[in-house]
Order: structure tokens, then C-alpha cells, then sequence
């Protein structure tokens, strides 16, 4: 019998072959793809257990007012504290000054973050693209401060901002337009990467932020921001209390500076193009070429929620805090700036023996703690006259802004007098509410030189000793 002893045809091998490496092919595609979302999902545990550490090590060592149970000691001259100050208190240093590091490395790390800077990611924010504000921290540096053991990853970490940059990364699946794994940084920047350093959204309509100088010295001015009733509305001390409870703890701090330079030069363009001094103030922040600056420290008061923080460079302000509750920051910004100089402060009145210095406030601002004060009631949206010390900002306060405050001083002509031992002794914080003892009552205004703009608008510059000028005020003559 005949046996076909014919073989496998030259054909048949090559489809063999060709379906053998497309299987292969798909297979090991499988595995690395496999192999690489496991990576990213470790990477992305990790980097998640490190920014919940950073958030918690930033929320307890965040601006202690000296109050908390928690507060370490630095000595008894520290008033205000950061978690930049506790860092220093720890003996860390930024990346940039840390000798672990080699020339090359800092260089390379400097690259990244600035590469980072410039691709326009999200949560991303100013502060983010200085590698002066990172530290480097290691697994060791990390179970230390935060307690976290058997971490992986080293990182550069700014405290400011709660940033975390892994200074390896992580291959991700998708490609770049040469074809190129994409490399990430940070676990948000991962496809579906969890936000862990939140979007800020709008804060509570129920409350405005307010600005006002607590004290002008001759090299720094403390501003005090505040929450209040929206403009134009008025809330009770319990509405206001209730209101507050809505407001997190305050985490950040920004603050958005113009220049004197730049002030001077919209404002006269703007009025001598006919413009209401008014509908600068309302636009300014959008003209003008500042940026929002992050403000390192800052004195917080968890009770009343204001922040206090003290400025150097004169200049007109806006302001924004980020508070963080129920697991979301939210921003509340000022809309109307503060003017902040420690200089050219007009003439106040002279002889504090021969007047009393005399504010006017509404009821729901009275010290009822004065005993003068305490057994009277007060309707909360009346304004009386209450004594002052001179250097309350909310007496004498000549500074260019729709919310400043002329001084106003009462003679010793009528019953109110200045002796201690008196009934009707001034004392400060006192309500002169009994009319018929007041003394004559006047307002103090510098000296001054002015110039007409136009039909709508006045500038006034008031005099110093000598002539040397202060700052300009503009007047809308429907005001005047």
C-alpha cells in the first residue's frame, strides 16, 4: 500500500507562525498592560495614604493661635504659629538646602516641577511651581512625621499648598504624540485619579468677607479679615452666630496686592476719560495687573473666625480665605479693597487732655461688658456714640477707601469729662447715650490741597507736617 509521506506545506508554517507571534503578541500586551495597572494602582494607593497623611499633619499643625490643646512650644515670644514653623522646630529643610540631596538630583527635581508648572494641570496652583516651597521626604522621613510605615515612593511635598510630587512617577496606558508612555507625577493626574487636593467651590451666600486695619505701626500694618452679613443686609448677633457655624476652619490665605504706582495710573486715566471713582473701585481688581499672592502666616480664630496677618508693602488689597468642611474647601473673597500704608498718615488731632475721642457705631457693637454699658439695652441697628482710644482704626482712619472713618472728638464743655473718680467719666468702651451731657462735638480734618478732575469727581491729598503729602482720596461730587 502507498503511503502519502507528504509534509506541512511552506504555507501552512507561515500562517502557523504569524498566528503563534499575534497570540504572543496579544498575550504579553495583556500581561505588561496587566502588569501596569497594578503598578498604578499601587502607586495610587500610596500616594493616597500620603496626601491623607500631609492633610492631617497640615489641619494639626496649621496657625495656632496659642489656644489649642494640641500647641507645641516654641518659646514664649512666638505668638503665631505655621506648620512651616513646626517643620523648622523639626529640623527640616526645603529640597533645594537639604544635604541628602546632590547637585544633580535638586537640578533634576527643580526640571520636574517646573515641567509640572507648565503643563497646565489642575490642582495646581502658584505656590505649586517654586521648587523653593518643596520638601524631599523619604519612606523613613514620612513614618516619622505622619506614621505611615512600608511606603514605596519619595516625594517632594509642598506644606503651603498640601502638593505631592513623587519624584519617579508612574507609566500610565495612554500615549503620548510621539507614541511614548505618558509619565504622572501626582496620583490625581492619574485617568481618574482621586482629587485628594479638592476644587474649590463658592462658600456660603449667607456671608461676606470683610477687611479692616486692627493696627498701622511704622513698618507693618495688621489687617483683621472678618465675616459678616452680606452688604446690605443686617444680621443679629444670633444670626450671625448661627451663620458662622456654616464656616470650616481656615486653611488658607490669599491675598491680591496692587501697587500704589499701578493705582495711580488707572485712576487717572480712568478719571480723566470721565469714569465715577465708583465704578473703579467696583472693576479694579480686574484691571489691574496683580496676582493672588499665598500669605504663609496668619492668626486664625477658630471661635469668631477671623484671621489676623500683618502686611509690609503699601498698596491696596483685596483678600480670599479657602475654609475646608465636610470634606470640600470653599473660597470667600473681599469685594472692596482695604488700602494698607504705614506712612504719609495725616496730622491727627493734637492735646488728647483737651477732647474726647468719639467713634459712632451701631448697638450691636457695644462692649456690654463695660459696666457703664451693662445694665442698659441697646437697639442693635441704632448708632451711638461710644469713647475710643486715638489709635483705634475705627476712629481715625484717613485712608482711601469707601469704608474710612473721620475723627470725631467732644470737647470738654458739657458733663462727660475725663476724671476717673466722675459719674460721668469717659471711659472707653462707655456709650454717651444722655445727650444733654455732650460737649461740642467736631470732626477733625487735615490740611489739604485738592484738584478738580472733571464734573463728577474731586481729588483730595491731605498734608502732612512740612507739605509732604499722603495718599489721594477721590470724591465723587454727588457725595460731597
Amino acid at each position: 500500500m502507498k503511503v502519502n509521506e507528504k509534509g506541512i506545506t511552506i504555507i501552512a508554517l507561515v500562517i502557523t507562525v504569524v498566528v503563534t507571534i499575534i497570540i504572543l503578541t496579544i498575550t504579553t500586551t495583556t500581561v505588561m498592560d496587566s502588569y501596569r495597572n497594578m503598578q498604578m494602582q499601587n502607586f495610587s494607593a500610596e500616594m493616597r495614604m500620603i496626601q491623607s497623611g500631609i492633610d492631617n499633619f497640615h489641619s494639626k499643625y496649621t496657625n495656632w493661635d496659642g489656644n489649642n490643646e494640641n500647641d507645641y512650644s516654641l518659646g514664649d515670644d512666638i505668638e503665631r504659629t505655621t506648620v512651616m514653623d513646626y517643620l523648622d522646630f523639626l529640623g527640616c529643610v526645603i529640597a533645594n538646602e537639604d544635604s541628602r540631596l546632590t547637585a544633580t538630583e535638586k537640578a533634576e527635581y527643580k526640571a520636574l516641577i517646573e515641567t509640572l508648572r507648565d503643563q497646565n494641570l489642575s490642582s495646581w496652583r502658584i505656590e505649586d511651581g517654586d521648587f523653593l516651597n518643596y520638601y524631599y521626604l523619604t519612606p523613613a522621613d514620612m513614618e516619622n512625621l505622619f506614621g505611615i510605615k512600608d511606603l514605596k515612593q519619595n516625594v517632594l511635598v509642598n506644606f503651603l499648598t498640601r502638593n505631592v510630587v513623587s519624584v519617579n512617577g508612574i507609566r500610565t496606558l495612554e500615549r503620548d504624540s510621539g507614541g511614548e508612555l505618558i509619565r504622572v507625577y501626582r496620583e490625581y493626574d492619574l485617568p481618574g485619579g482621586q482629587r485628594l487636593i479638592e476644587e474649590i467651590g463658592r462658600g456660603s451666600s449667607k456671608l461676606g468677607l470683610y477687611a479692616k486695619r486692627l493696627v498701622v505701626k511704622n513698618d507693618y500694618v495688621t489687617v483683621q479679615l472678618y465675616f459678616n452679613a452680606p452688604r446690605g443686609e443686617t444680621y443679629t448677633p444670633e444670626q450671625l452666630k448661627e451663620a458662622l457655624s456654616e464656616i470650616g476652619r481656615i486653611r488658607e490665605v490669599y491675598a491680591f496686592r496692587i501697587s500704589e504706582e499701578e493705582y495711580d495710573e488707572i485712576l487717572s486715566a480712568r478719571l480723566n476719560a470721565g469714569t465715577n471713582i465708583e465704578d473703579i473701585d467696583e472693576t479694579l481688581k480686574d484691571i489691574a495687573q496683580g496676582k493672588w499672592s499665598y500669605v504663609e502666616k496668619f492668626k486664625y480664630n477658630e471661635i469668631n473666625k477671623t484671621v489676623e496677618l500683618d502686611l509690609v508693602d503699601p498698596g491696596f488689597y483685596y483678600f480670599r480665605v479657602v475654609d475646608y468642611i465636610g470634606g470640600k474647601s470653599r473660597v470667600y473673597e473681599t469685594d472692596e479693597y482695604i488700602y494698607v500704608a504705614y506712612y504719609n498718615i495725616p496730622v491727627p488731632p493734637q492735646d488728647e487732655t483737651a477732647y474726647i475721642p468719639v467713634k459712632f457705631i451701631p448697638g450691636s457693637e457695644i462692649d456690654k461688658s463695660i459696666s457703664y454699658n451693662a445694665s442698659k439695652t441697646f437697639n442693635e441697628n441704632t448708632i451711638y456714640a461710644v469713647v475710643c482710644t486715638t489709635d483705634d482704626p475705627e476712629w481715625y482712619d484717613y485712608q482711601p477707601n469707601r469704608n474710612s472713618k473721620w475723627a470725631n472728638i467732644m470737647l470738654l464743655d458739657g458733663s462727660y469729662n475725663k476724671t476717673a473718680s466722675s459719674a460721668d467719666y469717659a471711659a472707653v468702651g462707655r456709650v454717651l447715650d444722655e445727650s444733654s451731657k455732650y460737649g461740642s462735638i467736631y470732626v477733625w480734618i487735615p490740611r489739604y490741597a485738592y484738584k478738580v478732575y472733571n464734573a463728577n469727581n474731586v481729588g483730595v491729598t491731605f498734608l502732612k507736617r512740612h507739605n509732604f503729602k499722603s495718599k489721594r482720596w477721590i470724591f465723587s461730587t454727588s457725595s460731597i
